[in-house]
């Protein structure tokens, strides 16, 4: 059995946005007037999360509000997911306060869960909502609810059928958001309706998507858990023993930055599209983070410089000019040349016996579902999957 687990941080955007003296207090995050998170005791007055703030008034005339900080957010689940990347290389951020992790032949599951839970409670200061399945699919739609008192749920194979059911489609969180619309107007509000279409009548109204729609009723997913963190990354690091108080010094520093860097990035033969400042300024306990995209990806010390610049200039801002003990550079988003890329259907490069056409069906599934992932589910059309219009095979009849 696989053990996919999603591991959801509720009070994530709450424990980063709060000062320490409105702990306590019934207090809503709001990003976008849309509340986001909020504190155990709105949650137990049964505020749901996108409430909007005239809803969370009507529920508690006494809320308090206070906007999102989404900088602090981030560093809060950096934490959380180091921890996890403790226990598993394949951790996979799926939103600012969520990841999936696959921890199947890590150790015992049961104890890893547990421990994750209590570090991640010591590090957090509250415990994690975590759901363990034989599939993402599962795995998130079973989480335990921001009210439930529940932490930590198990599914395994033989209850996937019986656990979906019930379910409204909503859950079948992979289908777009213009297919659950089309399956509300057909009348089909549940998994269990949905599962009692026939396939073919999905496929004539949906396409594709209706195929996708069948096989995810009956908790089909193929679905992998990437290794997607820690980033890959290029990076160069300073620290002053004075501060640094002049503008062109931090330009020199930026300067040898992009040179190291990109010499890294063309050592590696690979390309950045983008890149991060921190900045640690005099006076100020907080670091200061600043990303700046380039406009196609390089690895050219002169991109590289140009980009840092534009970040520094947003830091130095942010922290009042103030002088700069340490700033530390980063190259994200990291491709390398098409020429040397493995190919998605090579097993000789991969240690495969070229005759072995179960490695070979095996890959094919793989890279299928991972374009899909990225595309959508109607960007490869397997032969057997085909749907033609219905203006189409009607041509095709009239031409027998």
């Amino acid at each position: 059995m696989r053990y996919i687990a999603y591991l959801n941080l509720p009070y994530l955007q709450y424990c980063s946005s709060v000062k320490p003296e409105q702990r306590g207090l019934p207090l809503a995050v709001l990003e976008n007037n849309t509340v986001v998170s909020m504190s155990p005791e709105l949650a137990a007055l049964g505020v749901a999360l996108r409430a909007s703030r005239r809803q969370v008034k009507h529920v508690c005339p006494e809320a308090m509000f206070v906007q999102h900080d989404k900088d602090a957010s981030l560093h809060l689940a950096k934490g959380a997911w180091d921890i996890c990347a403790d226990y598993t290389p394949l951790v996979e951020p799926s939103e600012v306060n969520s990841a999936f992790l696959d921890i199947t032949g890590c150790g015992d599951a049961r104890s890893i869960v547990a421990e994750l839970s209590r570090r991640c409670a010591e590090t957090l200061g509250f415990t994690p909502h975590i759901c363990v399945a034989p599939t993402k699919l599962v795995a998130k739609a079973g989480v335990p609810p921001i009210s439930s008192e529940e932490r930590a749920a198990w599914i395994s194979p033989d209850e996937v059928l019986d656990f979906l059911a019930p379910l409204p489609v909503q859950a079948l969180w992979p289908l777009s958001k213009a297919t659950l619309e089309h399956l509300w107007r057909l009348g089909v509000n549940s998994v269990a309706q949905l599962r009692a279409v026939p396939v073919e009548e999905l496929i004539d109204q949906l396409g594709e998507e209706g195929l996708l729609a069948h096989r995810l009723s009956l908790g089909i997913d193929h679905s992998r858990v990437q290794a997607a963190y820690p980033e890959p990354s290029v990076s160069c690091s300073f620290r002053f023993d004075q501060p640094l108080d002049s503008w062109d010094d931090m330009l020199k520093c930026l300067k040898i930055c992009a040179a190291q860097i990109s010499s890294e990035l063309d050592q590696a033969q690979a390309s950045t599209s983008s890149v991060e400042l921190t900045v640690q300024s005099a006076g100020y306990a907080d670091l200061v983070k600043r990303r700046a995209a380039l406009r196609s990806p390089a690895s050219s010390a002169q991109a590289l410089e140009s980009a840092l610049i534009r970040a520094a200039r947003a830091a130095t801002r942010a922290s009042a000019n103030a002088p700069v003990i340490s700033l530390h550079a980063r190259a994200t988003n990291l491709s390398m040349p098409a020429g040397l890329q493995l190919r998605m259907f090579c097993p000789e490069l991969q240690g495969l016996a070229p005759s072995d056409d179960a490695c070979h069906a095996d890959e094919l599934a793989r890279a299928i579902e991972s374009i899909r992932q990225r595309f959508g589910a109607k960007s490869v059309l397997t032969a057997d999957a085909i749907v033609r219009t219905r203006r189409d095979r009607m041509i095709a009849a009239s031409l027998l």
